[in-house]
């Protein structure tokens, strides 16, 4: 037995005293270790270390069509949150829920879209066509904004369809109500709000627009809302007449800004590179115009 145990004990040494005495690896004996090994982290330095990404935008249900052209792959499941423009050749068709709300729309082609800016219920109609699905994903107070070169469609709940074509814009509700409000280029041209009505709620506009211009109103919009500074109170505590007017202002401005930033990045959509690049960049901060900060309390004198 003590025989059995030194010669286990003389082989276990010497192997051990081989294995040090072996040259540390070098660049033509790689390492046993491969780079790309997995490495676990400790529980606690996991939990730190993870930040679990919340992806808001719309994923694709459904292509119909093979030949959908972008600047990435477009397939069931390809998520957008407008980053590029989805270009459509005719009979081209995706079919697209909003990841947050399930809200369901789909757009057509030929055309080329922007959709879901920033996340948002938002899609810009530079041509083709946009159809929307009555029901899933509504919440009251909650709507859809649809810009095109001409103007915007606002919905909280309806069947509609939206024809963007180079000569005009043509709106149809089917069920439920949306509100089309036209693009003005200027201060001095007149605002006009239409609400349709399904089941033959129809709006038809023929006419041109310039990209251009459509940029310098959303800026000029966009100026007034920065200028709109909140009035100091009287008093702690005490609002007043003032704020409340500010408030009203204020909103009424930033959603019209949203509204002209909406039509002018859709009318520069139609636009070959780089202009298209160039006008873009001018309302890059665009979707940010989200709901204006109106609650009334005192600015504490700034």
């Amino acid at each position: 037995m003590r025989a059995t145990l030194s010669v286990a004990l003389f082989f276990g040494v010497a192997a051990i005293g081989c294995r040090s005495r072996q040259p540390p690896p070098t660049e033509s004996q790689p390492s046993a270790k491969p780079a790309s090994a997995i490495v676990a982290i400790p529980a606690s330095a996991a939990a730190a270390e993870h930040r679990p990404v919340r992806l808001v935008g719309c994923r694709v249900l459904a292509v119909n069509g093979a030949n959908a052209k972008t600047s990435a792959a477009v397939h069931q499941g390809r998520f957008f949150d407008g980053n590029a423009w989805v270009e459509l050749a005719s009979e081209e068709s995706l079919s697209l829920k909003h990841s947050e709300t399930t809200r369901e729309f789909a757009v057509h082609g030929p055309g080329r879209f922007l959709v879901c800016p920033s996340g948002e219920e938002s899609v810009l109609v530079a041509s083709g066509v946009f159809s929307s699905t009555a029901g899933p994903g509504s919440r009251a107070g909650a709507e859809v904004l649809v810009g095109t070169p001409l103007g915007t469609v606002r919905y909280g709940d309806a069947n509609l369809r939206i024809d963007v074509r180079p000569t005009g814009v043509e709106v149809n509700v089917k069920q439920g109500s949306a509100r089309f409000d036209r693009a003005v280029e200027s201060k001095q041209a007149a605002e006009a709000t239409q609400t349709l009505e399904g089941p033959k709620g129809r709006v038809s506009i023929a006419a041109s627009t310039d990209p251009a211009r459509l940029v310098e109103r959303c800026n000029e919009l966009r100026s007034s809302v920065a200028r709109g500074r909140k009035p100091a109170a009287a008093a702690a505590g005490s609002a007043g007449p003032l704020l409340g007017s500010w408030a009203a202002t204020q909103l009424k401005t930033r959603q019209e800004a949203r509204m002209a930033c909406a039509a002018a990045r859709a009318a520069s959509g139609r636009l070959d590179e780089p202009e298209r690049s160039r006008l873009l960049s001018l309302t890059a901060s665009a979707d940010a115009l989200g709901p204006a900060d109106t609650s009334a309390t005192p600015d504490a004198g700034k």
